[in-house]
């Protein structure tokens, strides 16, 4: 091999691998190799604000609108409440599943529903139950974010952990 190529391919390994960098080695077959890295404070404090109740209001079509009680636990489960006004009477369903943040993104993984205390699973295979959003604006107050998917923008805002929607 010349010397033009060996340097090249020595330039090209090292451009490589420059790109590469892991937490911690394998030392002996079948290690793990940790390559996942650890969220900053800020992503930590940043989640941790997300946990608890929170509620948002959104127009629909029709002159309705639909109310979300949002409900995050700190072991990364979910609980939403809607429910669709029009006028005084109502629809309700409720919405479970897994949250999480990753960056700037805050992201769901919708499991299934609760009806009459029982348990409906989603089809997990399907793309429409994962959602991903892109948060506009996160304290101790306001919560907003935009859909990746629509574009939507959502703003919640904090409400008691006794918080509960009345008749």
């Amino acid at each position: 091999m010349n010397a033009c190529l060996r340097r090249s391919a020595l330039l090209s390994a090292v451009v490589v691998m420059a790109g590469c960098t892991m937490a911690t080695t394998a030392t002996e077959p079948g290690d793990v190799i940790d390559a996942h890295a650890k969220p900053s404070a800020s992503e930590q404090e940043r989640r941790d604000l997300m946990v608890g109740k929170w509620l948002g209001e959104a127009p629909m079509d029709g002159g309705r609108s639909r109310v979300a009680l949002a409900e995050r636990n700190n072991n990364g489960t979910y609980r939403i409440t809607f429910r669709m006004y029009d006028g005084a009477s109502y629809e309700e369903s409720v919405e479970v599943g897994l949250w999480g943040i990753a960056g700037p993104t805050y992201f769901t993984l919708m499991r299934g529903w609760m009806v009459d205390g029982e348990f409906r699973p989603s089809d997990a295979s399907q793309a429409y139950y994962s959602d991903a959003y892109r948060i506009d604006q996160l304290d101790a107050t306001t919560f907003a974010y935009r859909s990746v998917k629509t574009g939507t923008r959502y703003v919640n805002r904090r409400v008691g952990d006794d918080f509960e929607f009345s008749d």
